[in-house]
């Protein structure tokens, strides 16, 4: 275990070291792509949706919008881009409670000597949740929620009560 921890180690070292080159140019445009939550991975760029209940969540799902993804940069376009802006704001995307991967990359075919481009990627997390509880044949609960309503990061949970001498 104490091996795996030194090697992450290294790994963060070596990803905070990867981009130093772009250090302190000026952010000329941000590309945000946010994925929804079934079927892509930030890792494998060719993996698209493939079975029914991967493309069914995805129908279901409203993807979260650019506005709240820039919202948590550390950075804009116009801003010179600061050591660690890469992999803070990586570290706080991660942290939203809607999303559940990230990535801040450089685009390396764009960038100049004094100007960079940057990709955004992001994948979500399924965020409807829903239940039924039934105390009787005549009296029960039906709850649902949405943790990323409209995409924006706004949570909403709502329950529905009916017949009598249900409990809260």
């Amino acid at each position: 275990s104490q091996r795996s921890n030194e090697q992450a180690g290294l790994d963060a070292v070596l990803l905070d070291r990867q981009f130093d080159k772009h250090n302190f140019k000026v952010v000329r445009r941000i590309n945000i792509r946010p994925y929804t939550a079934f079927g892509y991975s930030l890792n494998d760029s060719l993996r698209q949706p493939r079975t029914f209940f991967e493309k069914a969540g995805n129908a279901l799902h409203v993807r979260t919008s650019r506005t709240r993804i820039r919202q948590v940069l550390t950075f804009r376009p116009g801003d010179i881009l600061q050591p660690q802006d890469l992999s803070e704001s990586e570290r706080l995307l991660r942290q939203t409670p809607e999303l559940l991967d990230a990535r801040v990359l450089v685009n390396e075919r764009t960038s100049t000597a004094d100007s960079v481009d940057l990709e955004v990627l992001t994948t979500d997390v399924f965020s409807l949740t829903g239940g039924a509880e039934l105390s009787n044949a005549t009296a029960g609960r039906v709850t649902l929620g949405d943790q990323n309503f409209l995409g924006f990061g706004h949570q909403i949970d709502n329950a529905y009560t009916y017949g009598r001498n249900l409990t809260p």
